[in-house]
């Protein structure tokens, strides 16, 4: 991906937003569509979050549940790069037999030369922003195709973008993951709930699991709910796994008085 890239991205999720794209799914196009059916495995690994310290005392385990029953796979062949402009930008929009856009994605020719590795985001077409989609890698194929599984959304637009430029994209991404606050001071039988600032973009959340330094102090239960039990200090670890497979960790120093 070329320097700016992503901001060309999100002039290409406008364009997407108000109909106004250059490329559609038609016959002049060589794009693949299929409605598959997918376990959370496609994008959600089997996870048993239990993030063991051995400073953590109360550790949660939960499972990440959520199952995307709607899909659609997704071919880039070479004829999409062929209509890529100056900037070797292009758009191609995926849609169902009722011509309702089920995906819609850009990327960079630069990009996909065989053998490429890519991964992909997602724009928001109102707001712009970008999150992430799963941890997979795509390789394009000997053919020069890009075959992806994408959850049906008319609302982004996913980005292809080379595994340098998605490392600094996801880095952005984890940098925002910020709690409200790192330090709480709580009274014997208070309670706390873990919170995140407002601007945190919690699509890109995967699991969230909580636990304790010192679970005579203080307690937390599997909904980061936090409750002071005597006097004295605790750690609150907070892990979040976000669909990259990153884990952000964030601590609450926790006085109880």
């Amino acid at each position: 991906m070329k320097k700016g890239y992503l901001a060309a991205s999100l002039v290409l999720a406008a364009a997407v937003a108000s109909g106004g794209a250059s490329i559609s799914a038609n016959a002049a196009i060589s794009t693949k569509i299929e409605n598959v059916t997918i376990d959370n495995g496609a994008f959600y690994n089997d996870l048993a979050a239990t993030d063991y310290d051995e400073s953590i005392t109360n550790v949660v385990t939960k499972k990440a549940t959520k199952v995307y029953k709607k899909a659609a796979k997704v071919t880039i062949s070479a004829a999409n790069a062929k209509k890529a402009d100056a900037n070797g930008d292009f758009v191609v929009i995926f849609t169902n037999s009722a011509k309702e856009t089920i995906a819609a994605v850009t990327a960079n020719a630069a990009d996909l030369s065989v053998d490429s590795k890519v991964k992909v985001f997602a724009v928001n077409n109102k707001t712009g922003a970008v999150s992430l989609v799963n941890s997979k890698t795509y390789t394009v194929t000997a053919k020069g195709n890009l075959v992806m599984v994408l959850p049906q959304s008319s609302d982004v637009t996913y980005t292809v973008v080379n595994t340098d430029d998605a490392a600094t994209i996801a880095a952005d991404i984890e940098a925002t993951v910020v709690l409200t606050n790192s330090k709480k001071t709580l009274s014997v039988g208070d309670t706390y709930g873990v919170a995140f600032k407002k601007a945190v973009d919690k699509t890109n959340f995967k699991l969230v699991t909580y636990g304790t330094s010192k679970k005579s102090v203080a307690t937390v239960d599997k909904n980061g709910k936090i409750t002071a039990v005597k006097a004295g200090t605790a750690n609150i670890k907070v892990t979040v796994t976000l669909k990259n497979g990153t884990k952000v960790v964030k601590r609450i120093a926790v006085t109880v008085k």
